[in-house]
């Protein structure tokens, strides 16, 4: 009964005057919000030209992505670059 238009709010951001960097982490065993789901919104933002990078870390599900090896390097990697 909820519809979050997420690939529609993601063209938006992007077409914005000033779109936000953006970081995607995905845990490719997220039974929740499947990979396939941020990869696509990952697509929309970098061919809409937003500066954005993905990192996938196997095994991550929708609730233990935070605790996989390499999680909290791409974060502090991608804070450091922002």
């Amino acid at each position: 009964h909820q519809r979050w238009e997420s690939r529609i709010r993601m063209a938006e951001i992007v077409a914005s005057e000033r779109p936000p960097k953006m970081l995607f982490l995905v845990g490719t065993a997220d039974q929740l919000i499947p990979p396939l789901h941020s990869q696509s919104l990952y697509s929309i933002a970098k061919k809409g030209g937003a500066d954005c990078r993905i990192v996938e870390l196997p095994g991550g599900g929708h609730n233990d992505t935070c605790i996989k090896e390499g999680y909290f390097e791409a974060l502090a990697d991608f804070i450091k670059q922002s």
